[in-house]
């Protein structure tokens, strides 16, 4: 029987010194959240996150800025982050193009849940513009590395996909709106994200708050399990928010325990 320990063993696993065991920092923001339910990602997405059915590979989109450039000012190169074909965890760089699209990751992807500049051309540099990665095919928006506030260096985007054979903890929640209208908060999970024809894994609303206003934390006693217990297919986990009316700014953080059953990491 495996036991969850103490805070030291947590800073272990954050420095990559436990085996089989990782630490999932999740934080997302969406500037127009309305009165239906919607996950905490960037609002260019539209309210969705990208689950397709076939695995792709994926790019920077055009129309971005100048600067963004192997050669410029600003972001010069991303890393995508996410699961490949076998829902096994990849990440790839990619050489920003400017305005014009970069050239397409080698790496195929199942899902992408993160994204982030690693190299710019100036000291405390960041992205210029909003970079919107999509797929090779340029039919869907995948992920954005988010230009508000001056450009953050990173997707803001609320949503996990954990790999195959894993099982998935819950150890904090953080959630805040700018406005005092009420909230509803929900943790969501889709079970066996690797099924891709009919019936699919359901969509599952594990943690649900109302009547929030403000902010909701959430630091539970004992780690949550968040896939159903002893079934270790890949997982969706996301924050979905509405208000009462008009829109909102939310942003919130997940913190996820990550262990692996097949000694993948």
């Amino acid at each position: 029987m495996t036991y969850l320990p103490n805070q030291d063993w947590y800073t272990r696993v954050a420095a990559g010194d436990v085996p089989g065991w990782k630490l999932i920092d999740k934080w997302g923001r969406n500037g127009v959240v309305g009165s239906a339910l919607e996950p905490i990602i960037s609002e260019t997405l539209a309210g969705d996150f990208w689950h397709p059915t076939a695995a792709s590979t994926v790019r920077i989109k055009a129309g971005g800025n100048a600067a963004d450039d192997a050669a410029g000012a600003g972001a010069r190169k991303i890393n995508i982050q996410g699961l490949d074909e076998n829902y096994q965890l990849v990440n790839e760089d990619i050489i920003t193009a400017g305005a014009s699209a970069s050239a397409s990751t080698t790496t195929t992807f199942t899902r992408v849940f993160r994204a982030f500049v690693t190299e710019t051309g100036t000291y405390l540099g960041t992205n210029t513009a909003e970079l919107i990665i999509e797929n090779t095919a340029g039919t869907e928006d995948i992920i954005t590395v988010d230009a508000h506030d001056g450009g953050q260096g990173q997707s803001l985007h609320c949503q996990y996909s954990a790999p195959a054979n894993t099982n998935v903890y819950l150890i904090h929640f953080f959630y805040n709106a700018d406005t005092t209208k009420v909230n509803d908060v929900h943790i969501k999970v889709t079970d066996d994200i690797s099924t891709v024809v009919a019936p699919f894994g359901a969509k599952r609303t594990l943690v649900e708050f109302e009547g929030v206003v403000e902010k909701v934390v959430l630091v539970p006693a004992s780690p949550i399990l968040l896939n159903k217990p002893g079934i270790v297919t890949p997982t969706d986990v996301w924050v979905e928010g509405a208000v009462a009316s008009g829109t909102s700014t939310i942003s919130c953080r997940m913190q996820l325990l990550i262990e692996s059953t097949d000694g993948a990491f």
